[in-house]
């Protein structure tokens, strides 16, 4: 374990997982403008999901399925990476909760890209699963996210003010 917090806290993990967090989010914008859509990531209730892709065109449920079964599988990876190393690096105690919240997301963001999936494919049985695992995920994502804009005041903090 102490390998693994070496590895997230260095430098370069922390650069690296911040450039290709930020080139994934850029990725979603770019295809939801090319194809004309709002992603369903942040939506729970079943309903409100159901009548979202019942009003996208086949063309637009088949690029969020595809932008959801790629770049939405590695993205949990990147941005849970990048707000545990910033926690664990620059918030003590409260980094390490952080980070386990960072973790929980990872599985909460794949299980809700599966159900989004398959919904996006006519499989609307599995939209209660989603009303589950997306509030779960985006607390695991929210709470870590504002950890990491704190821990990255920290660091400016630290680097810009220690001397004065």
């Amino acid at each position: 374990m102490k390998g693994l917090v070496s590895k997230l806290t260095s430098a370069i993990c922390i650069w690296s997982t911040l450039a290709l967090t930020l080139v994934l989010t850029a990725v979603f914008g770019l295809v939801m403008h090319i194809w004309n859509f709002t992603i369903i990531d942040e939506m729970a209730n079943p309903q409100m999901i159901r009548v979202h892709i019942e009003a996208m065109s086949h063309e637009q449920r088949r690029a969020h399925a595809w932008l959801t079964a790629t770049v939405d599988v590695v993205y949990p990876f990147a941005y849970s990476a990048l707000f545990a190393g910033l926690a664990l690096r620059f918030l003590g105690r409260a980094g390490k909760v952080l980070a386990w919240m960072a973790a929980i997301a990872v599985p909460a963001d794949l299980i809700e890209g599966f159900a989004q999936v398959v919904a996006l494919n006519g499989g609307f049985f599995i939209l209660p699963l989603k009303a589950i695992v997306t509030p779960i995920k985006l607390f695991c994502w929210a709470v870590p996210g504002l950890g990491a804009v704190i821990a990255a005041v920290v660091a400016t903090k630290r680097r810009f003010f220690s001397a004065v």
